[in-house]
């Protein structure tokens, strides 16, 4: 992990961006790579 410098997070509900912080804070301790977090509706294809 001590080599990555970016991530690219897609979630499908605001909602879930305070846990998705707590959980990306345990795996990047100190300082952090940069990210950018967008919310994208994804279609349910399974109907």
């Amino acid at each position: 992990m001590a080599d990555v410098t970016f991530n690219s997070i897609f979630i499908t509900d605001w909602k879930n961006y305070a846990a998705i912080n707590e959980i990306y804070a345990e795996f990047f301790p100190g300082d952090k790579p940069a990210r950018f977090c967008i919310q994208c509706g994804l279609v349910n294809l399974t109907r």
